[in-house]
Formats: C-alpha cells, structure tokens, sequence
C-alpha cells in the first residue's frame, strides 16, 4: 500500500482501507512515496512483492503516480485509489464520484439563482482536481452560467489570497457566489470575505468540496459535498478481494453527497447582478 500525501483526503482513504481490511482479518503494510520519485515508488513495490502481498493497493492523488503504477510488470493484483488520471487505462480503481460531486456544488448554486460564480481549483497535477474542475466547467456550460477560475493548492492561505483579489473587484465583476475545490481554500477565502467586509451568504455564497469535520463549525457553517471514506473504504478492500478471483479490470465510483448548511442562500431578485 502506498500514499503520497497528508492531506485531508488521503488520510482519511488510508485510514478506512486499514480499519476495512482488519475487519476481514487482513494485515496492511504500509508505506509513503515522495510525489516525484519514481525509484522509491518502485523500491516500495518491490519490498511488498518480496514480502509476498496478496494485493497493492495504491492511493494515487497525483497524476504521476498513475503513470508509475501503470508501468509496473508484476502480477499481483493492484487497486488505484483516486480519480482516474487522464492517458491511463486498464487499471482497476475505486473513487468517490470527483465529477458528480462538482456538479452537485455547482447546480446547488444555480438552484439558488446564481448565474455568475468564482470557482477556485486545486493544483492541476491531482487527478481528483483534474476531475472537478473538468465537470465544473462543463456543469457551467451546460447550465448557461458563467465562471471566473482562480487556482490553488489546496490551503487556506492560497483560499485567503484569492479571497483578497475577489472581494476587491466583487461588485464590479457581478459575481454573487464561490465554490471552492476543497474545504480548507474555502475556509481561506471565507476568512478574506470577512476582512474585507463582504458578507457571506448574504453577498456571496459559498460552497467547499470534503466535508471535513470542522466545516460545519466555520463561521458561516459551510455548504459543502461530502465523501463517504468508510464506504470508500469498504468499497476498495471489496475490489481487492474481487481482484484475487478475477483478474477483469473494473472501476467503482462512491457516490458524493451535497451538505447544504449556512454560506449558501438564495439570490434575491432584487440582489441580482
């Protein structure tokens, strides 16, 4: 089993693999990647191989490291864990539903009479950033709003930077709503709307994308789309177990799910920019 990250998401991914497998009387091993390396990517690997593992199990946030494991030459089975990265195919995955999650951020704004919104991305090398910003853009498309893109690195202070610049231009630019790639930019940008004196949810709304625990008690408490990790933890150890009877490669999404809290209002007419 490999991770290439602390984060949020990450974590939580491991965290639920290992208390899945347990369950099912299965022993983990555990190691972490550096992002850039593929030398210890494949040191790793073949530790685990020499110490006769039944499954890899490889949480890849990065794009990167999709393109490493799908170079491996081994047949002991492998479960990527992560949104699919783009050019590799024929690998067995299960992820929380990246896509739908944006989607239901992004109609949730809509609903609610917002047709101009800031959308802050996360870094373009994570698969699961490359996946929400994709279905927000065409989720905007597709609704016939409108969106400025603005991108960070998944921390509050880049959140808080880019909160800065939007509530500078925010009466000029006609935007009325931000949806953030993950919680911690939201908490970022939520903290910047404060500073600079615009109100949230009453000038802007804002949704963020995890759910992480603390978010229902950001100030306002945060809309945001949740990933169910003890499903998805179920849900990969289930894959891995499949893939010791059945070589087939197959894919799971675990569906995402909108939490609907106090940064998000409707528009009033009146309101409309």
């Amino acid at each position: 089993m490999a991770v290439g990250s602390f984060l949020f998401g990450p974590t939580h991914t491991l965290t639920t693999i290992e208390q899945a497998a347990r369950k099912r009387n299965y022993a983990t091993l555990l190691a972490t990647v550096k992002e850039d390396s593929q030398t210890e990517f494949l040191r790793v690997v073949n530790t685990f191989l020499q110490r006769s593992v039944d499954v890899i199990i490889v949480i890849a946030a990065r794009e990167r490291t999709w393109r490493y494991a799908a170079e491996l030459d081994c047949k002991t089975p492998i479960v990527m864990v992560g949104g699919q990265a783009q050019n590799v195919r024929n690998m067995s995955y299960v992820s929380v539903d990246q896509a739908q999650g944006a989607r239901l951020a992004v109609r949730h704004l809509n609903r609610l009479g917002h047709k101009k919104i800031a959308v802050i991305a996360g870094p373009s090398n994570w698969t699961d950033a490359q996946l929400r910003l994709a279905a927000t853009k065409d989720e905007v498309g597709r609704l016939g709003m409108s969106a400025t893109y603005k991108y960070g690195d998944w921390s509050a202070q880049s959140g808080f930077e880019i909160g800065i610049d939007l509530a500078s231009t925010i009466d000029e630019s006609g935007i009325t709503a931000a949806f953030a790639a993950n919680d911690h930019m939201a908490l970022g940008m939520l903290s910047a709307f404060y500073k600079c004196g615009v109100s949230v949810p009453s000038d802007v709304s804002v949704v963020g994308f995890d759910n992480v625990p603390e978010s229902a008690y950001y100030t306002p408490a945060l809309t945001t789309i949740s990933q169910d990790f003890e499903q998805l933890g179920v849900a990969v150890l289930e894959k891995a177990l499949d893939l010791l009877e059945n070589s087939k490669v197959s894919h799971t999404l675990v569906p995402a799910v909108l939490v609907v809290r106090e940064s998000t209002k409707r528009r009033s007419k009146q309101g409309q920019k």
